[in-house]
């Protein structure tokens, strides 16, 4: 009776695994939008520099990146531009920039970024969810 228990037992975890294991990940967007998060302030420090060249220099920044299933960016492509100085710089980081693992395709992602001015003149650089296009 106690190898029969066992057995099951045995049986039910291998079960339980195997469909652990076989099951894609859903790509959860509050992961996506928690890069752009954890690299805002690269996006901010590459636009006080273009300040430097421009004072009044303010917009909105839109990046559209190429995830591999590994989450590694390997394209940048800037769909709205503020300046080629900013384009540039904010393109160059977001190239080292990880995203959670992505399955069995790549994903295309539109990151897009506000820079502005504050009341007391200070840089900001906001930025909103992302919108996602899975490709095959």
């Amino acid at each position: 009776m106690r190898i029969t228990l066992l057995t099951a037992l045995a049986l039910t975890l291998v079960s339980c695994a195997q469909k652990v294991l076989t099951e894609e990940p859903k790509v959860d967007a509050k992961w996506v939008e928690g890069v752009a998060r954890d690299h805002n302030h690269e996006v901010l420090k590459c636009y006080e520099d273009a300040l430097k060249v421009d004072k009044k220099l303010q917009g909105d920044l839109v990046l559209e990146l190429d995830a591999s299933v590994t989450g590694a960016v390997t394209a940048v492509r800037v769909q709205k531009s503020v300046t080629a100085l900013l384009d540039e710089c904010v393109s160059a980081k977001a190239k080292t920039w990880t995203y959670p693992w992505l399955k069995s395709e790549t994903l295309a992602i539109q990151e897009r970024f506000r820079l502005y001015l504050n009341a007391e003149g200070h840089p900001m650089a906001g930025f909103s969810g992302p919108a996602m296009d899975h490709e095959v």
